[in-house]
Order: structure tokens, then C-alpha cells, then sequence
């Protein structure tokens, strides 16, 4: 899948962020059924620079590049 790098930082940054946890398992599952094998571990890296980018800069900030 050529854009799952933005399909998982769509996930991350727009879906989990605005949504409750209640959908996290639902978003976890839709990743795994993607068959990529490392679309696990590319949702952990982003996740963690997504995470990086969050300390660093303030909310407004981070809404314009995430």
C-alpha cells in the first residue's frame, strides 16, 4: 500500500485524537487487517514522532503541521 504512511498519520493525528477511546480498538484492528506486516510497527513509530512533535510545540502549532 503505497500511502499507508499517511493513511496511519491520517489515523493517529485526525481519527484517534478527536474520537474517544472507546474506537481504539476498532482503529487497532482496521491497521492489522491492512496486511502489511509492518503496519503495525510504522503506527508505533508514528505515534511516538507524533508524540515527539506534541512536546515540542504548542496545540495550535501542531494542529497547522500534523
Amino acid at each position: 500500500m503505497p500511502n499507508l504512511s499517511w493513511f496511519i498519520n491520517y489515523i493517529l493525528c485526525k481519527r484517534v485524537s478527536q474520537t474517544g477511546s472507546n474506537l481504539y480498538p476498532l482503529y487497532i484492528e482496521l491497521i492489522k487487517q491492512i496486511g502489511v506486516k509492518s503496519s503495525i510497527e510504522m503506527t508505533v513509530l508514528q505515534a511516538i514522532e507524533t508524540f515527539r512533535k506534541c512536546m515540542l510545540i504548542d496545540e495550535e502549532l501542531f494542529i497547522l503541521v500534523a
